[in-house]
């Protein structure tokens, strides 16, 4: 997500993007720092003294023991640094994931946003439903499937319902949330999809048009799944779609696309 942000920010003098390591792909003025190590962000921060926002989309995905840790000291650091300028407002982009996923990366989402929301500095929670578009880790794993399987099998396929929603879009929100303080200070927490409401098989139906491949798509039916193992039932037929709030779209004009595939990868 991270250049897409960049290429939405592009010319602005008023922006610094904090990174891990050096990027020479990113045009926004940005320093290498160590999100993770609270003394570094407090004198980075201390660089900063007009600091009126932190955006905070830096996360570890990867499924390892330190998952859950190094989200959450990320998160401490950047409240630490929030508070010494006076409460300075975070916009934390999470997951839609932590209304209903015990996996590790949700969990310590959600575990985020709990300590964000005690904190006592201003906040906005964004959780997107599914992201997808071009570095989408999880659109790069099902094309990867699709490209070594013959047949697709997909338990729940007509049933699921989600609202993926399109990466340049998610980055467009965070570019006028910048410009619009007052929603970054409102202690909220908002969840944000695509326009639409589409079965994981349609999603599938895309990507291979994307990729300009034809595979038969064999759905499971989730009372065959159930018989195997309920929970699983419950979780591939479970309804994650979101509504967007239509009265903040409308004070941010903010424009959402339908996921089609020139840009769904």
């Amino acid at each position: 997500m991270g250049l897409y942000v960049d290429e939405c920010l592009k010319g602005r003098k008023d922006v610094v993007a904090w990174v891990r390591k050096k990027n020479p792909r990113i045009d926004t003025p940005y320093e290498t720092i160590d999100l993770i190590n609270k003394e570094e962000v407090l004198t980075c921060g201390k660089q900063h003294s007009n600091l009126e926002m932190i955006v905070h989309i830096a996360s570890v995905t990867e499924n390892n023991g330190g998952q859950w840790d190094l989200n959450l000291k990320m998160m401490e650091s950047l409240i630490a640094l929030a508070r010494s300028k006076g409460k300075c407002p975070i916009v934390f982009v999470s997951s839609n994931s932590v209304n209903y996923s015990d996996r590790p990366y949700a969990l310590s989402k959600k575990e985020c946003e709990d300590v964000l929301v005690r904190s006592g500095v201003p906040y906005l929670i964004i959780r997107p439903t599914l992201i997808v578009g071009k570095g989408s880790k999880d659109i790069e794993k099902i094309v990867s499937v699709i490209k070594k399987v013959p047949i697709i099998p997909l338990p729940g396929a007509k049933e699921s319902k989600q609202s993926p929603i399109w990466v340049g879009d998610v980055a467009n929100l965070i570019r006028l949330i910048i410009d619009n303080p007052e929603v970054a200070a409102s202690n909220r927490i908002i969840s944000i999809g695509g326009p639409e409401k589409i079965g994981l098989e349609t999603l599938m139906m895309v990507i291979m048009e994307r990729i300009e491949m034809n595979k038969k798509i064999f759905p499971i039916p989730s009372k065959f799944i159930s018989w195997i193992n309920p929970k699983m039932t419950q979780m591939l037929t479970r309804d994650i779609s979101v509504t967007n709030d239509k009265l903040l779209m409308k004070k941010l004009n903010w424009k959402i696309h339908n996921i089609r595939p020139d840009n769904v990868y």
